[in-house]
């Protein structure tokens, strides 16, 4: 009996844990991180003013698949095509152009392409670290006014890692099981660290007066694993099988012969470019932003500072960043043709849904003639600032290229996160109680069945 409450007030806590947990990750998807408006900018010169814009297009398509998993409820998916037909009268061979954008690392990893005269080049992505459009008031307010001083003054253009150290990464290779089903738990101490040393992917990191200890919980037999000191260590290691019943981890205490452990002297950057960084594309980018956001965090004074490589780049990638996706035309001939083409984010966590676009940011272009935008979408337009027309599922507008269009459409997909939360946590607190009332029941029994079982040993003892 006593097991049965135990077990049931144990499952009570759980579940109380539990949501916490999910009261925390809705919160966090609340509107609160972002911008209510999607903002689509047109290209921007970064290093001359002779380019005239004799007409473009913008063509949005919310219809299909366009290879992003975007956030339910928070973010829709749509597919950018833009066109223009440049004409140059300037003297420099090359031309670099700027696309601003608020979007997120991993959305653009496959499926940006531009073509020049239909031949593909490969931008280059710059990255801020901030959100500088808030001192704007939005980013299509910077767009208009000045994302020159942004671009300039805030893009980590040539970023260096400022805090590459020499050290040594660490390779442990768990011991071999007995049983092939087994687990390996393996715990490092380290022996004469001194207090400057910085640390990298040393799991589950303990300090306890003078004992530093890492460990490594249910990794397979002779898996290797990897860390990186800055201080040359003495690492004394001992390892433990634990055996596994329906993939839940046993400690078995069995001790296991030690781990093989070698150690290779290399900079800090070469470590991270050999263990965290994967193969992908703006993978410059992606390292830019990360060392800014160790630089930042780097602090000296900290004795046994402790980075995990993981959690940082967990946290830069499905982040929102102000970006410029640059590239260079070559003028071989006056007239030229370019196409962008990606996928995008549309925000869409209010009832209605809102897009802005800003065709000449800055009014850097000499002159932009006209633009076409269109835009083909299963919701229905509330309101616009300019006049459009209609086909079906497809509206279209032709606006002079100074003139930033606004349009708010309706949100089918729209759900209040607050009334997400409020029906997780109502049926949640349902569910507590009635495990209480049982846990209750269950205690009013065993109290009952106890007293009754005292009187009547008590009226047995009377008896004899």
């Amino acid at each position: 009996m006593k097991r049965i409450i135990k077990f049931i007030t144990v499952l009570i806590i759980l579940y109380i844990v539990c949501i916490i947990s999910n009261l925390t990750k809705a919160m966090s998807r609340t509107p609160s991180s972002f911008v209510e408006e999607t903002t689509i900018g047109g290209i921007i010169l970064i290093n001359d003013e002779y380019v005239k814009v004799n007409q473009a297009t913008f063509d949005l398509n919310f219809n299909g698949n366009h290879g992003i998993n975007v956030e339910d409820h928070i973010e829709k998916s749509a597919y950018l095509r833009m066109t223009y037909d440049l004409s140059y009268t300037g003297s420099n061979s090359s031309v670099r152009f700027s696309l601003p954008l608020l979007n997120k690392i991993n959305y653009l990893d496959k499926g940006v392409q531009i073509l020049v005269d239909r031949v593909e080049i490969e931008p280059k992505l710059n990255i801020s670290p901030h959100y500088n459009f808030y001192s704007y008031g939005s980013f299509t307010q910077m767009l208009e006014q000045d994302f020159f001083t942004d671009y300039r003054e805030n893009m980590l253009l040539n970023y260096e890692f400022m805090h590459d150290v020499m050290g040594y990464q660490y390779t442990v290779k768990a011991p071999k099981t007995c049983d092939n089903n087994s687990l390996v738990n393996t715990k490092l101490s380290f022996i004469n660290v001194p207090i400057d040393t910085i640390f990298f992917d040393a799991n589950n990191f303990n300090k306890d007066g003078n004992i530093i200890t890492s460990e490594w919980y249910a990794i397979k037999s002779e898996e290797e694993f990897v860390f990186f000191s800055s201080s040359d260590i003495l690492v004394v290691e001992e390892s433990f099988e634990i055996e596994q019943y329906k993939d839940i981890p046993i400690n078995s205490g069995l001790k296991l012969d030690n781990a093989r452990i070698t150690k290779t002297e290399m900079k800090l950057s070469e470590y991270l470019d050999d263990n965290s960084f994967e193969s992908q594309r703006f993978l410059d980018t992606q390292k830019r932003i990360f060392y800014y956001n160790i630089d930042r965090l780097w602090n000296d004074s900290v004795k046994y500072q402790v980075f995990y490589s993981t959690n940082y780049l967990n946290y830069i990638i499905p982040k929102y960043y102000e970006m410029s996706l640059e590239f260079d035309v070559d003028f071989y001939k006056p007239q030229m043709q370019v196409e962008i083409k990606l996928p995008i984010p549309i925000h869409c966590y209010q009832k209605e849904m809102t897009l802005e676009v800003v065709p000449n940011p800055a009014q850097k272009m000499s002159e932009f003639s006209y633009l076409n935008v269109q835009i083909h979408i299963g919701e229905k337009l509330l309101s616009s600032s300019e006049p459009n027309s209609q086909d079906s599922s497809t509206y279209q507008w032709l606006i002079d290229g100074d003139t930033t269009l606004k349009m708010v459409f309706a949100n089918s997909s729209y759900k209040n996160p607050y009334g997400i939360i409020f029906t997780s946590v109502f049926f949640s607190i349902l569910i507590i109680i009635v495990l209480a009332i049982i846990l209750f029941f269950i205690v009013l029994y065993s109290t009952i069945t106890i007293i009754r079982f005292i009187f009547t040993k008590k009226n047995q003892d009377k008896d004899r």
